[in-house]
């Protein structure tokens, strides 16, 4: 277990690795009145000093929980050209976000590619994830979770400037999806792109949704059906 101190940048050229034991970083949390930097919550962000090209924030094959953080995409140069910072392999883990800040990604900071974990986000920021500078349509997303899972919950969480979907989980599923009591704000495509099974949606409010609209592109795609001039919120 590892506490991090508010208004504290930590720094790393390498990825935080834990191959076969639970992981937990838990941050002060910020408190405005103590002034800018100082209220902050602890920041965890890639640096690049020339000694070591960073790779990822972390490498995770075992469980892990973060809390009271702040986790930054770009490396401390600016560079924002990390794919997905954080690359959790595990597979029948445990992973909790609770009151973590991700900012700053061409696409997710997290990505899952385990499977059969149970992953649940409360109380956390999701913001400014699309690339700078841009190079196309389908960059940022909040999450992406490339396996299927037991079960992912997300609850009370903020989206703001996404630049595609808040959740991608194409080509998977979960036994059990809830996404509830969210607010999306700014998001430029569908709000989820996922194989569902049993899958709950609820007393979410979505502002200013598919703000890309649709162009040639789409409309022109191969195998879209005649007549359909837009895709949705909810493929």
């Amino acid at each position: 277990v590892y506490k991090l101190q508010r208004g504290g940048f930590y720094h790393l050229n390498a990825p935080v690795e834990n191959p076969d034991f639970k992981l937990t970083i838990v941050g002060e949390k910020g408190d405005p009145e103590q002034g800018v930097g100082a209220g902050n919550p602890p920041v965890i962000q890639l640096a690049n000093r020339g000694e070591t090209a960073p790779s990822a924030l972390f490498t995770a094959a075992s469980s892990v929980t973060l809390k009271n953080v702040w986790l930054v995409g770009s490396d401390d140069q600016g560079t924002q050209s990390y794919y997905t910072p954080a690359d959790i392999t595990g597979s029948q883990q445990r992973y909790v976000f609770d009151n973590v800040i991700f900012e700053r990604t061409n696409f997710s900071i997290p990505e899952f590619t385990g499977g059969g974990n149970t992953i649940i986000v409360r109380n956390s920021t999701f913001r400014n994830h699309v690339a700078v500078p841009t190079v196309q349509q389908w960059e940022g997303r909040g999450l992406i979770i490339g396996a299927n899972q037991d079960s992912v919950i997300i609850e009370n969480n903020t989206f703001f400037n996404i630049g595609m979907s808040s959740i991608q989980q194409e080509g998977s599923t979960a036994n059990f999806f809830l996404f509830n009591h969210n607010t999306i704000v700014n998001q430029g495509r569908n709000f989820i792109a996922q194989n569902k099974k049993e899958h709950f949606f609820a007393n979410n409010l979505i502002l200013n949704g598919f703000w890309h609209g649709e162009g040639v592109s789409d409309l022109t795609e191969s195998g879209r059906p005649q007549g359909q001039y837009a895709s949705g919120m909810f493929g």
